[in-house]
């Protein structure tokens, strides 16, 4: 037996988004028409999540739902009843990832780990500006960023300017590898920046 969680709007109209847990069958227990094309299962439960549907598909746990719901918000749902468990005001830039007893979240360029079952943030690792999703496996989180690109700009931008006041050239180029960013432009300007890269 396995389940299918589904987004749909509500039955009455006008009343927003719901959120259902549904028994999908197998196949070898349900005879479909050529013409049928409703899901076949049954429904576990149903709870109206808010006014317009979640972002990113829901996230399920062996005691949990998860999911993203507009403008801010990350909630848990208990998978036995579709009871909501909590709220949290957060805005996610990518979708979420669940693992020992945690919900991890980016957001606010940090990986936010909540507690499964309060919501409660059990700790916060600044990532800088994410440029992939994060992946959790086997106990790693691996996160992907562009702090070092943007840190190269900033200092970049610094360096265009000469003590003379005159604009010169001067921008990242190239992302070699972690740690090794590549700095192009007017000679100058790139001896300045590497000058201010040291302190």
């Amino acid at each position: 037996m396995w389940w299918l969680l589904l987004l749909l709007p509500r039955r009455a109209v006008g009343l927003g988004v719901e959120l259902r847990l549904v028994r999908r069958l197998r196949q070898r227990d349900v005879q479909l028409r050529q013409d049928d094309q409703t899901v076949p299962g049954v429904e576990r439960w149903s709870t109206v999540v808010g006014p317009s549907a979640p972002t990113t598909a829901p996230v399920m746990t062996d005691r949990h739902v998860f999911a993203l719901l507009p403008p801010a918000t990350v909630a848990a749902y208990r998978l036995d009843d579709g009871r909501e468990l909590w709220r949290v005001e957060l805005t996610p830039e990518h979708p979420l990832m669940t693992g020992e007893g945690r919900v991890f979240v980016a957001a606010g360029e940090a990986i936010h780990a909540l507690d499964a079952e309060t919501g409660t943030v059990a700790w916060r690792q600044p990532t800088g500006p994410l440029t992939a999703p994060p992946l959790l496996h086997e106990g790693w989180l691996v996160t992907v960023s562009a702090a070092e690109i943007a840190a190269a700009e900033e200092v970049a931008k610094a360096a265009e300017v000469a003590p003379d006041g005159k604009q010169e050239v001067c921008q990242p180029a190239n992302d070699n590898a972690p740690g090794q960013v590549v700095i192009s432009g007017h000679k100058a300007a790139v001896e300045r920046a590497m000058e201010l890269g040291k302190s």
